[in-house]
């Protein structure tokens, strides 16, 4: 039964890659792609979850709709600072919000 409940957690598990100009989700077998011009926001959750904060990065679809999309760090297989200064760098009005108590 833990390996059924595993492989559900691994199944529908968010996976996150990104480019130098497009961020992809995959999740359920589903591929989102989101231009980095369409996020809105990154902020740093105030929440903790296994001893590690959450980022609750949201985005804008073509049709107006309002997505967001909540990960850990650790589920990027690439820099996550780097992802931040590359998305800051194509959208400068994106809001990237690192609250200076949760530095953890």
């Amino acid at each position: 039964m833990i390996f059924v409940g595993l492989y559900v957690l691994l199944y529908y598990a968010r996976k996150i890659h990104f480019t130098e100009d497009t961020l992809f989700i995959y999740f359920a077998k589903k591929e989102t792609v989101v231009p980095f011009t369409a996020i809105k926001s990154i902020k740093k959750s105030s929440t903790k979850v296994n001893s590690s904060r959450y980022w609750i990065l949201r985005y804008e679809k073509e049709d107006g709709a309002k997505v967001t999309c909540r990960y850990f760090p650790s589920l990027f297989n690439d820099n996550h600072k780097e992802f931040n200064k590359l998305v800051k760098k194509a959208n400068p009005s994106v809001i990237i919000w690192d609250h200076p108590h949760f530095h953890d």
